[in-house]
């Protein structure tokens, strides 16, 4: 009778799906069209997504692109309360009704590890790329942050790094370069 377990899983196992032999792959994607309009907020959304994908179990390979990539070039903007002292202006800055403009900075980001670049021909090369190399039975996660707008004809579109954009009918036909049996799940904020 202790041969019946085994009997059992050699019926179950192979109608199971099969577990993915590699690590999940993960491509987060941030960042706006141009560096006003690359919020801090995004910056911060990317960084919450790496440290929550940090926490989940099991393995998996990440990619993250991001603005304009490694370059040491501001992509990012924020704004901070200046002080109230004359030193910053502020009081004067509101005189003339431009003291938002007075805590306004640009900087470089700081995401770590960041792959390449959002401008659209670069990304979906290493898109492309990264999809055709999955197998079958892979799992994969395209997350989002950042701008989207509608194009011509009505189809939305990602607003991409230095004003280029990548409409949802590119963007299927990268996911296309996956094999059929490799599975895909998608976040977009």
């Amino acid at each position: 009778m202790k041969s019946l377990p085994a009997i059992a899983l050699m019926l179950v196992l192979p109608g199971a799906p099969a577990l993915a032999a590699n690590p999940d792959v993960v491509w987060v994607i941030g960042g706006g069209p141009d560096v006003y309009e690359s919020q801090v907020q995004i910056e911060g959304n990317v960084l919450w997504v790496l440290r929550a994908i940090e926490t989940l179990p099991g393995e998996r390979k990440v990619r993250v692109f991001f603005t304009d990539g490694s370059e040491a070039t501001s992509d990012v903007h924020e704004w901070a309360p200046p002080p109230e002292t004359a030193a910053a202006l502020q009081p004067l800055a509101r005189v003339f009704d431009a003291y938002w403009r007075n805590g306004l900075r640009y900087r470089n980001h700081a995401i770590p590890g960041v792959a390449g670049t959002t401008e659209a021909g670069p990304l979906a090369d290493a898109l492309g790329k990264d999809l055709r190399a999955l197998k079958p039975g892979d799992r994969g996660w395209l997350i989002f942050t950042g701008h989207g707008t509608q194009g011509e004809g009505c189809e939305n579109r990602l607003e991409l790094w230095n004003g280029t954009h990548l409409e949802v009918g590119d963007l299927q036909a990268l996911l296309d370069q996956a094999p059929p049996e490799a599975r895909m799940r998608f976040l977009f904020a």
